[in-house]
């Protein structure tokens, strides 16, 4: 099934180009599915708040799909590492 669908999209990207393809994709609503799977099945929201709303990004905007686990922890580290420095010249001031 997997394959089935990325040898589609890449038929789809040969045949209308790339740009075409991801607007496609993008208006198709299968990302929407893609995010709603994704929070399913790391329970990030009910399956009943799924069930009730199509976007996702509205119920459970912690889901970020990236293109390798590298990006994904690399993200993560430097947003909590800034976070820290924000809440650090918050308390001490800038002029530490």
């Amino acid at each position: 099934r997997f394959l089935d669908r990325v040898y589609r999209h890449l038929r789809l990207e040969q045949d209308d180009g790339g740009y075409a393809a991801q607007n496609a994709v993008q208006n198709s609503g299968e990302l929407n599915k893609v995010y709603h799977d994704v929070a399913k099945l790391i329970h990030a929201a009910s399956a009943q708040t799924l069930a009730e709303n199509e976007s996702l990004t509205e119920t459970a905007p912690e889901i970020a799909l990236v293109e390798s686990a590298t990006v994904g922890w690399t993200r993560a580290f430097y947003t909590l590492a800034q976070r820290d420095e924000q809440e650090r010249k918050k308390t001490y001031g800038k002029n530490d």
